[in-house]
C-alpha cells in the first residue's frame, strides 16, 4: 500500500485535531471513507494506526478487531447521515464518540484475546450494524 494514501489524511485530521485521542480516530475513519470504499478504508486506518502506534514506540498497542469496529461503525453512520464536514456528521453521530460503543457488539474475553489483538474477529455478542 503507497504510504501516502494513509499519511497525507492522518496528517491533514492531525492538524486539525490536536492530540490523537478517540474523536481524532473517528474523524481518521471519516477521512478516509469520504475518498475510499468501505474495505479501503478500513485497510487505511489499519496502516495509519500502525503507523502511529509504531511511532510512538507502542506497536502492541495497535488492535486490529478494534480499528476495524470502529471503522465500520463510522461507516455505517456516513452512509445513513454523511455531512459535508466532519463537524457537521459528528454533531448527528455524536454516539460515535462514546469509546464503549463497541462493548455492544463483543465480550471484554473477546477483545482482550491476543487473536483479537492481532487480526479480525466476528463480534460475539451482537452483529455490527449494517
Amino acid at each position: 500500500m503507497d504510504e501516502q494514501a494513509y499519511l497525507e489524511p492522518l496528517h491533514r485530521v492531525m492538524r486539525m485535531e490536536p492530540g490523537f485521542g478517540h474523536r481524532q480516530h473517528v474523524a481518521l475513519a471519516w477521512t478516509y471513507l469520504q475518498a475510499n470504499d468501505q474495505s479501503s478504508a478500513e485497510q487505511l486506518m489499519c496502516s495509519a494506526i500502525r503507523y502511529v502506534a509504531s511511532v510512538h514506540g507502542t506497536p502492541e498497542k495497535y488492535h486490529e478487531t478494534l480499528t476495524i469496529t470502529w471503522t465500520r461503525l463510522v461507516a455505517f453512520h456516513v452512509r445513513s447521515h454523511n455531512m459535508s464536514t466532519f463537524d457537521e456528521f459528528i454533531a448527528l453521530n455524536g454516539d460515535l464518540l462514546n469509546r464503549q460503543l463497541p462493548e455492544h457488539y463483543f465480550s471484554n474475553e473477546a477483545l482482550q484475546g491476543a487473536v483479537a489483538r492481532k487480526g479480525w474477529i466476528e463480534p460475539d455478542l451482537a452483529p455490527l450494524p449494517g
